[in-house]
């Protein structure tokens, strides 16, 4: 039977050393030998520059190199050929300043080359897979985004709370949570704040929720405990 091998490599940049494979068909042990001794010789990868590479266009393994000059390759002797690779393609699916993500699909050469018919195959699912990444590659920028500004928050001396549309509380910055933690002034009930003392609870409510509500004129305000 047909017998794939797929891989997919995350290049981080401005780090290129910094690789890594999520596989199918392939060891923990065969990404390692691959990393540390036949990827630079690899004719597939040699002398390849991926942002010369056009994101969402599939190229086949043929098309790096003639199989006289892969098959004399050491890559191809000492790690592909014993693997029963000889035959793939590859496609950039993403690549953004932060990541560069490239999917590959190999098998053996008794299979052949890949027909236009596979190619094709390939091609039609790599708008799902960029949607996937892209979005993926979002979520880390926000997630870096967020870890910087919570960093610059605990650098304030002044306690920042941040609360979500129902009044809930969704983070607070360390001079904030110190404040929280003493339970004097002001302390969280099921998510809210709520204060000891019961007037200055219900002024506290009340300037929350004229914050939240931004048809009210009189939003904001100012609560003294």
């Amino acid at each position: 039977g047909t017998a794939y091998a797929s891989v997919v490599s995350l290049t981080f940049h401005p780090s290129p050393e910094l690789l890594q494979f999520f596989k199918w068909g392939l060891t923990d042990e065969d990404l390692r030998q691959y990393c540390t001794l036949w990827m630079a010789q690899d004719p597939w990868v040699k002398g390849q520059d991926l942002s010369a590479l056009v994101p969402g266009v599939v190229a086949c393994s043929t098309d790096f190199c003639s199989d006289e000059e892969l098959e004399m390759s050491e890559a191809y002797v000492g790690f592909l050929k014993p693997r029963n690779l000889h035959y793939g393609a590859s496609v950039l699916l993403l690549r953004s300043d932060r990541i560069g993500t490239v999917l590959s699909t190999l098998r053996s050469k008794d299979c052949g080359s890949l027909t236009s018919e596979e190619v094709n195959r390939i091609a039609s699912l790599v708008p799902h897979l960029q949607r996937v990444l892209r979005i993926h590659d979002e979520t880390g920028d926000l997630v870096t985004k967020l870890g910087f500004l919570r960093g610059l928050f605990d650098l304030s001396a002044v306690g920042f709370l941040l609360l979500d549309q129902r009044g809930a509380l969704l983070t607070a910055n360390s001079r904030a949570r110190a404040v929280l933690d003493q339970a004097v002034l002001l302390f969280t009930e099921n998510g809210k704040l709520r204060s000891p003392c019961r007037s200055c609870d219900e002024a506290l409510r009340e300037a929350i929720r004229r914050a939240l509500d931004p048809f009210d004129k009189t939003s904001g305000g100012e609560v003294v405990l």
